[in-house]
Formats: structure tokens, sequence, C-alpha cells
């Protein structure tokens, strides 16, 4: 418990630290050769949006926006990776799915499973929800 308390108190930390959400973005370079720095800070941006307390959308909304972006029918494995990521985080709080919803991002799904039903090469998407 008190590992998750401290845990929390360094994602709020960092969520206000300009220098840390600077140097987030910094490694957001598209590319599969940066997919794994791309998914550490997605991983980051996932944490903070679970806080209980979490209401810094606007703060966020560059990080928030390159997760969003992962869902793109181009990486499988990315876009995957992405939906869960995106699903996990929508189903913590309503806040969370006003907000998805706010950006496009449930219009955006909608469409890619509308693709992944023209493209069958894509149906594994479906198990990202």
């Amino acid at each position: 418990m008190k590992d998750q308390i401290d845990n929390n108190r360094e994602i709020r930390s960092k969520i206000k630290d300009d220098d840390f959400i600077k140097q987030q973005l910094s490694l957001l370079s598209p590319g599969i050769d940066n997919s794994e720095k791309r998914f550490l800070v997605h991983e980051f941006t996932r944490s903070a949006m679970l806080l209980p307390d979490f209401n810094e959308y606007q703060r966020l909304s560059p990080l928030i926006n390159a997760l969003v972006n992962e869902v793109d029918t181009n990486d499988l494995l990315g876009c995957s990776t992405a939906l869960e990521m995106l699903a996990d985080i929508a189903s913590s709080k309503q806040e969370n799915i006003n907000y998805f919803e706010s950006i496009g991002l449930l219009q955006k799904i909608y469409k890619l499973f509308q693709t992944t039903k023209e493209d069958t090469d894509m149906g594994i998407t479906h198990t990202g929800f």
C-alpha cells in the first residue's frame, strides 16, 4: 500500500513538472525503432490518467493525443497495445470516457472496427476490446 501511495505521489509530481513533460514529448518520435520508448511514455500517460483524482487533461493533451494516434491500422501490434491501454484508462472512470469522447476517440475506434471488417488481416485488432 505504501509503495502505491509513493508511486501515485511521484506520478502527481511528474504531471506538474514542465521539464519532465517536455522530455516525454521528445521521446515520441515515430517509427518502429522508437516504439519501445514511445510506449514507456504511454505507460506514464496511462498511469497518470488512472489516478483517482486525475483532471489534468489539458496539460497532458499532447501525451494523450500521442497515445490516441497509436490507434492506426498500419501497425497492428502498436494499435492493439494502444487499444488495450485506452480501454484500461476508459474503464477507470467516467471522466476519462467523457474526455475520450470529446476528442473523437470513440468515433476513431468505431471507424477502425469498420475498417477491420473490410480488411480481414486486421481482424485481430478486435481482441483489444
